[in-house]
């Protein structure tokens, strides 16, 4: 028996609408066994990471090996470049790797089998990527240090100290 787009459709509004319970359970659950006062942040965020993965695959299958490649590859830049060029790198390698998922999606497979549409959420993550990735190089940059006298070269303001990435 062959499945229809409707059918299709109709499933993936399924598996959304699960995900989504179950993200609200296991933020109970997030909260009430893994508080912050009883579990050190490491454990926090593998718990969050394996998680926020598994939801991942349960919602667009192995497409969500993409996810994965396209962080990668841009937390590889942001450590391996130096922070005048990081956010340009970035930028250039997400949207590349967004460009080349969508025109393969379209054009090679041609819509021929149905798959959830995975460069919805990557359009989401090249966002937030080049996001992160500039909000590392704001405090360097020379016109910043003007705004903000008092400041001490590369000092962060108290919410990005808390938010930001080692």
């Amino acid at each position: 028996s062959s499945r229809t787009p409707l059918d299709c459709r109709w499933m993936d509004s399924v598996n959304f609408v699960v995900c989504q319970l179950c993200a609200l359970i296991s933020a109970f659950w997030f909260r009430l066994f893994l508080h912050p006062s009883k579990t050190s942040p490491f454990i926090r965020h593998v718990v969050a990471t394996l998680l926020g993965l598994y939801f991942a695959l349960f919602c667009f299958g192995w497409y969500a090996l993409h996810f994965l490649v396209q962080s990668g590859l841009t937390y590889g830049i942001m450590i391996l470049t130096g922070v005048e060029h990081m956010h340009k790198y970035c930028l250039l390698v997400a949207l590349t790797y967004l460009s080349l998922c969508q025109i393969t999606r379209v054009y090679v497979f041609d819509y021929a089998m149905y798959s959830a549409d995975f460069t919805g959420p990557m359009m989401v993550i090249t966002q937030k990527i080049t996001s992160l990735a500039l909000s590392r190089i704001l405090p360097h940059l020379p016109h910043w240090h003007r705004h903000h006298a008092g400041r001490q070269s590369g000092e962060l303001f108290p919410l990005t100290l808390i938010l930001r990435v080692h």
